[in-house]
């Protein structure tokens, strides 16, 4: 049902996941700035805050928090 849509699919990882989990947090992070490219500002921040939420590491949280640098790579095309 989700194959072929990776941004739903992280959605519902992200969703399941009771515990910090740096791979959901880090594939969050990708959905926003694909988000993000698309003109999805809004999906872009709230993947950024789930991101945030599972992210293990104090720093990473912070970064992802203040946006995790997705306006200078959804430019660049990174991601």
């Amino acid at each position: 049902m989700l194959d072929g849509r990776p941004d739903r699919q992280v959605r519902h990882r992200a969703a399941a996941t009771g515990t910090p989990d740096e791979s959901v947090a880090a594939a969050l992070q990708d959905a926003a700035r694909r988000a993000a490219r698309r003109g999805g500002i809004a999906a872009a921040v709230t993947a950024l805050e789930h991101a945030a939420a599972l992210s293990e590491d104090a720093d990473r949280r912070a970064e992802l928090r203040a946006g995790g640098n997705l306006t200078e790579r959804s430019k660049a095309g990174d991601g």
